[in-house]
């Protein structure tokens, strides 16, 4: 994850595939606003698109460790 996320390095020269891959993770979008705040000085309502993605995750996957999940096993 860190690898594709642009946490190191930036993807700028890589195949579209691989930037379409790093946008499955989370780190990818919370680096994304934290580089909108540090650099541009951007407020909340800037970085709307990435507080969306990351929430709609964080139901997604609560959601489905809910669905998955079992005290019988």
């Amino acid at each position: 994850m860190m690898f594709l996320s642009e946490v190191w390095f930036s993807l700028e020269g890589a195949p579209q595939w691989v930037k379409g891959v790093s946008q499955i993770f989370p780190l990818t979008h919370i680096l994304t606003a934290a580089r909108k705040i540090m650099h541009d000085g951007a407020g909340l309502m800037d970085i709307s698109v990435e507080i969306t993605i990351l929430t709609l995750m964080t139901l997604a996957f609560l959601t489905l460790g809910a669905v998955m999940f079992s005290w019988n096993k």
